[in-house]
């Protein structure tokens, strides 16, 4: 229903590290339902034109922490434009947008609560396709850890912009 529909985002800041800049944005998925994102990207010296994004959704926790972290720096340094986002529940998120409670409530409605988290996908997709600096060429890829790496193997299935999955510790039995 969102998809292709035009997105609200504001860049707030960025930050240059060695080897990567790192921007934090704001985007508003669905109406009201508002996520922040950190955007990591090459540095403007390493030429490389535009980068292929990858979308990296966090499990159960928020994006700040290291093991977070990490990976979309790698993808930076590497030429990726990785972008990296709390999921539902988790970290900036604007109070109501949870996928705890407003799952509960959607499945009333015979919705899935992963909804949430493949929708803020698909959203941070649709913003990133808008950037000059980012090409969907050859598509997209993702990979995730806990809750983010189901979202990843999910993505693959209804995003046909997806071309490369590496969904991380999301699907072992206890």
């Amino acid at each position: 229903k969102w998809r292709g529909q035009p997105i609200a985002a504001e860049i707030v800041s960025e930050v240059r590290h060695e080897g990567f800049r790192l921007q934090n944005i704001i985007l508003e998925v669905m109406p009201d339902f508002k996520i922040a994102l950190h955007l990591y990207l090459p540095n403007e010296e390493a030429g490389a034109g535009p980068c292929v994004p990858i979308v990296c959704p966090c499990g159960h926790g928020p994006k700040w922490q290291a093991d977070h972290q990490r990976v979309p720096q790698i993808l930076a340094r590497s030429g990726f434009a990785a972008a990296l986002f709390d999921m539902p529940g988790c970290g900036h998120r604007i109070e109501g947008n949870d996928h705890g409670p407003q799952g509960a409530q959607s499945r009333m409605l015979g919705v899935w609560s992963n909804v949430f988290f493949l929708v803020d996908c698909i959203r941070v997709a649709d913003y990133l396709e808008t950037r000059d600096d980012i090409t969907f060429e050859h598509g997209m890829g993702s990979t995730g850890v806990s809750g983010g790496g189901l979202t990843t193997l999910f993505l693959a299935h209804i995003d046909e912009r997806v071309r490369c999955t590496a969904p991380v510790c999301c699907t072992a039995s206890l």
